[in-house]
C-alpha cells in the first residue's frame, strides 16, 4: 500500500500538497524515482546571468529544450515554469502503471504545472494478463518470460488498487492547489495497431512488451472510483477512443454499471450533472464528436451520420442506438435547449424527428457543413425543413453556414442554394421566424428564376475543412 507521510513545510503555504517522493512504493517497484544529492548538477556560469535575461530566454526556447533547462538548475526551474507548463502540461496522459503515476502525483504537486493542468486522461490498454493463449511470432523464451514478470508486476499494483491511491492523492493535490476544473477520462492508447495516445511514461512501463489488451470499463472504473474518494469536484468526463477497438461497445452498447454511474438512460433533477465528451477516432484519421454538456441541456455533434450511414461518407459515424447504446438514450432523454451539428450528413426524415423529439425545450439550433440527404424531390425537402423549423420549433437562436441537400446518395447532385452556403445567423424569436420565411420566399425565387435543372451540381459532397 502506498503510504502519506507528513508533508515539511513549503515555500509556497497555498499549496501544501504530497509528493511522490513521500510515498512509499511497494517492494516489486523501482525505486529509482528519487534523485540523490550526488546527481545534482552544479550551476554553469551561464545561468547566473540576470533574472531578467534568463525570463527572456525561456521565453523564447523550444518546450524540449526549456525541459533539459529547467532540470539543469533551480533558478531556471523555478523561473520558467509558467511558460513551460502552458506549453507542455494543459493536457497530459498517463497510464496506470506506477511509473507514470508518480509523475502524475509529482506534476499536482507542483504549484505551477499543477495549476496549468486542464485535462488528464489515462490509456484503456494494459499487458495482456496470460500471454500464453497469444501468438507472438518471433518471440524467444526469454521474451516472454520478461514479459510476464513485467507483467506481474503491473497486475500486483492495479490489484493493490495503489493505482487508486495514487490518483486519489493527486487529486487532493489538485484541490489544495485550487485547480478544480481539470477534466478526467480514458484514451485508447492504440487505433489500428497504431500508437494514438502514448501516456507519460509508455516507455519505461512497458519497455518493448507493448503487447497489450483493451479494458476500457476498468481503466474509467478506476477514475470514477478515485475521484469518489478524494472528494474531487469533477465538472467533465472525456472519452477518446478508437473506432478500431471494442471500447465503445464495451462501454455503450454492454450492460455496463460503470457508465450508467454517470451517464443514465433517464435524467432526473437528482442526476450527477457532468459535461460528457466521446471522441471516436474514425479509420480516415478524423474525429466523430458528442458533447452533452450544461446539465444535459446542451447537445454538440460533429463528423456524425444521423441515420444516413448506408448513404454517407465512410468518414462519418453513424449516431444511432447501434453505434452509441447508452449515449444515445441519454442523448434521447435529455431536456436539450441547445443542439448544433456541424461537418455531419442527415436523412431528411429522421433529423426532422430528432428535432421534434425536443421541440419542447429547444431553443437554440447551429448548423454548419449539414448535408440533409433526400428521398423526394430536393427542393420538396428543403422547404419542408424550413417550414418544420419555423412553425414547429419556438428557436430563440438559429444560425445556418453552408447548409445543402444532396438527392439519395453520397455523390449524387447536390442542390445548389446560394441562400444558405453564406452564414446565417438569426436572434430573437420574431428574428428567426422573419429570417426563415426570406429564406423560403429566396430558395422559391431562385427556383422560377433558374429552372430545376441549375439548381443542382454534381459534387462529391465533401466538407471543406476549417
Amino acid at each position: 500500500m502506498l503510504t502519506p507521510t507528513p508533508v515539511p513545510s513549503s515555500t509556497t503555504p497555498s499549496c501544501e500538497v504530497v509528493y511522490s517522493e513521500q510515498m512509499v512504493p511497494s517492494a516489486d517497484q523501482p525505486s529509482s524515482g528519487a534523485v540523490s544529492d550526488s546527481s545534482i548538477a552544479e550551476p554553469s556560469h551561464g545561468l547566473v546571468l540576470p533574472n531578467e535575461l534568463l525570463t527572456m530566454i525561456a521565453g523564447e526556447c523550444d518546450p524540449a529544450d526549456l525541459k533539459n533547462m529547467r532540470l539543469a538548475s533551480r533558478l531556471m526551474h523555478q523561473i520558467s515554469t509558467r511558460p513551460f507548463a502552458r506549453k507542455s502540461f494543459s493536457r497530459r496522459r498517463f497510464l496506470f502503471t506506477y511509473q507514470s503515476m508518480k509523475a502524475l502525483v509529482d506534476i499536482t504537486a507542483h504549484p505551477t504545472f499543477g495549476t496549468h493542468l486542464r485535462c488528464i486522461s489515462f490509456g484503456t490498454y494494459r499487458m495482456i494478463e496470460d500471454p500464453e493463449r497469444h501468438d507472438f511470432p518471433g518471440q524467444s523464451e526469454d521474451w516472454l518470460a520478461r514479459y510476464r514478470s513485467v507483467e506481474a508486476i503491473h497486475r500486483r499494483f492495479r490489484q493493490r488498487d495503489q493505482h487508486i491511491e495514487m490518483l486519489v492523492l493527486a487529486l487532493k493535490n489538485l484541490i489544495t492547489c485550487q485547480n478544480n476544473t481539470v477534466i478526467l477520462g480514458i484514451h485508447d492508447d492504440f487505433h489500428r495497431d497504431e500508437y494514438r495516445r502514448r501516456g507519460y511514461a509508455f516507455q519505461a512501463s512497458y519497455q518493448d512488451l507493448d503487447a497489450l489488451e483493451v479494458h476500457s470499463t476498468a481503466a474509467l472504473d478506476a477514475v470514477l472510483t478515485a475521484r469518489r474518494q478524494s472528494g474531487f469536484p469533477l465538472t467533465a468526463l472525456k472519452l477518446c477512443l478508437s473506432e478500431a477497438s471494442e471500447s465503445l461497445s464495451e462501454l455503450a452498447l454492454e450492460p455496463n454499471t460503470v457508465l450508467d454511474s454517470v451517464l443514465p438512460s433517464q435524467i432526473s433533477v437528482s442526476t450527477t450533472a457532468l459535461d460528457f465528451h466521446v471522441n471516436v477516432w474514425q479509420e480516415e484519421g478524423s474525429h466523430a464528436k458528442v458533447k452533452i454538456l450544461s446539465k444535459f441541456t446542451r447537445l454538440e455533434l460533429s463528423r456524425l451520420s444521423i441515420d444516413a450511414q448506408e448513404l454517407s461518407r465512410s468518414s462519418l459515424k453513424a449516431l444511432d442506438e447501434d453505434s452509441y447504446g447508452r449515449i444515445w438514450e441519454t442523448i434521447i432523454s435529455c431536456p436539450l435547449q441547445s443542439i448544433s451539428l456541424e461537418r455531419s450528413d442527415a436523412d431528411s426524415h429522421h433529423f426532422v424527428h430528432f428535432l421534434q423529439n425536443h421541440k419542447d425545450r429547444l431553443k437554440t439550433l447551429k448548423l454548419r457543413q449539414v448535408r440533409i440527404i433526400a428521398f423526394e424531390p430536393p427542393q420538396d425537402v428543403i422547404f419542408a425543413f424550413l417550414r418544420f423549423l419555423r412553425d414547429s420549433l419556438r428557436l430563440v437562436h438559429l444560425s445556418i453556414n453552408n447548409l445543402s441537400v444532396v438527392e439519395k446518395y453520397v455523390n449524387g447532385p447536390m442542390m445548389y442554394l446560394p441562400a444558405l452556403e453564406q452564414e446565417l445567423v438569426f436572434e430573437g424569436r420574431e428574428e428567426v421566424n422573419e429570417g426563415l420565411e426570406g429564406l423560403i420566399e429566396e430558395i422559391k425565387q431562385d427556383y422560377r428564376d433558374d429552372g430545376s435543372d441549375d439548381l443542382f451540381s454534381l459534387s462529391d459532397g465533401e466538407h471543406e475543412d476549417d
